[in-house]
């Protein structure tokens, strides 16, 4: 970067442990086998496989009730060839299929916080527009897939409360919607901390004997081919409702309605994929 190193030497040496050329290598740094995300001191690397915080959350995910490793993985439909149609004949079937817009965007909103809260509010009321007694019930468990913070489902819990909330993200998040919830009277709330593709809904105790309402907002790609199979197993599944995300990320491999892309484009896997 043009300017001099601000690391001060170790006692008695000139350089710093980063560019003294008899210290080299010593202090190399490498990603974590188990978690890439992060790295670690080469040297470190037999000792920090003991302690890696991801490896113990792994393993504190495998004796969860609900784990059942790879459960709502894989699409639906025939996988078909790799046939192609042109171009312009691709891109105005697919302006026909998604002619029938519903809801609106949430533009004009500055801030990233007022931002999600809006479009949380817009898809629950896109939702109630569609289907007005989605929520309603005596015994209704909203499922917030993919839930970040819980900023969805606490939109819906403003609307109407239901008597559960269940989150299910797969990573850990701070300054969560959960504390808030739970000081609702009559508001049962569960925080489900696992990959979509591996958390069998049916073994949630929190959700058995309930009507159950599916909602999710920015499920990346195939994530909400995930969540579509984990909440049709539930046997009181009502209905979900979905803002979808990263389209481009999206896996003919996994995607849930091969059927229905077929239909309506009479398009391929390779078509897709484009």
């Amino acid at each position: 970067k043009d300017r001099p190193c601000g690391f001060p030497p170790p006692p008695g040496r000139k350089w710093c442990r980063e560019h003294d050329p008899e210290l080299f290598g010593r202090d190399e740094r490498m990603p974590c086998p188990i978690d890439p995300s992060h790295k670690i001191f080469k040297r470190d690397l037999e000792a920090h496989l003991k302690v890696c915080e991801t490896r113990k959350d792994r393993e504190r995910i495998l004796g969860r009730p609900w784990y059942s490793e790879g459960c709502n993985a894989g699409g639906s439909g025939e996988l078909g060839n790799d046939k192609e149609m042109g171009e312009k004949e691709l891109l105005d079937k697919l302006r026909l299929a998604a002619s029938d817009k519903v809801g609106e965007g949430a533009t004009g909103v500055k801030s990233k916080r007022a931002r999600h809260k809006t479009q949380a509010s817009l898809i629950v009321d896109t939702a109630l527009r569609m289907a007005p007694s989605l929520f309603k019930g005596d015994d209704v468990a909203v499922v917030d897939l993919g839930a970040g913070k819980g900023g969805l489902a606490d939109a819906v819990v403003a609307h109407r409360q239901p008597q559960a909330v269940v989150f299910v993200e797969r990573e850990s998040r701070r300054h969560k919607a959960d504390g808030k919830l739970r000081r609702l009277e009559d508001l049962e709330v569960e925080r489900v901390r696992g990959d979509l593709a591996d958390v069998d809904l049916a073994r949630v105790g929190t959700l058995r004997g309930r009507v159950c309402v599916g909602v999710a907002k920015h499920l990346c790609g195939s994530a909400t081919d995930l969540a579509l199979n984990a909440f049709v197993a539930l046997s009181e599944a009502r209905g979900v409702a979905v803002a979808t995300c990263c389209h481009h990320r999206c896996e003919w491999s996994s995607y849930v309605g091969r059927d229905y892309f077929r239909a309506k484009t009479g398009g391929s896997a390779a078509d897709f994929a484009r």
